[in-house]
C-alpha cells in the first residue's frame, strides 16, 4: 500500500513468482479500507530503513494481523 517508484519493477518480479495470486500492492487508500485490507491479510509486511513508529505496524498487531518489518530500533515494545 501507499505510493512508490519500485511499484512497477515490484509487480514484474511477483508476476513471476507461484503466489502471485496471494500478493497485493495498492496505491494510496482512505485509511478505513487500509485497516479493512490489513484484518483480511494473512500478514503484514512492512521493510523500510527509515519509518520511524509506524502506525500501521501498531494498527495490524491490535488488529491480530501478524506483521514482519525491518528492525528500525522504533518498533513497539510487544513486537517480537
Amino acid at each position: 500500500m501507499g505510493r512508490a517508484a519500485w511499484k512497477n519493477p515490484s509487480r514484474a518480479r511477483i508476476a513471476a513468482t507461484p503466489y502471485r495470486d496471494r500478493i497485493l500492492l495498492y496505491g494510496d487508500m482512505p485509511h478505513a479500507l487500509t485497516l479493512l485490507a490489513t484484518l483480511h491479510s494473512d500478514l503484514l509486511l512492512r521493510t523500510t530503513l527509515y519509518d520511524g513508529d509506524s502506525v500501521s505496524v501498531r494498527e495490524a498487531l491490535y488488529i491480530g494481523t501478524p506483521v514482519i518489518a525491518t528492525d528500525n530500533g522504533m518498533r513497539p515494545q510487544e513486537f517480537t
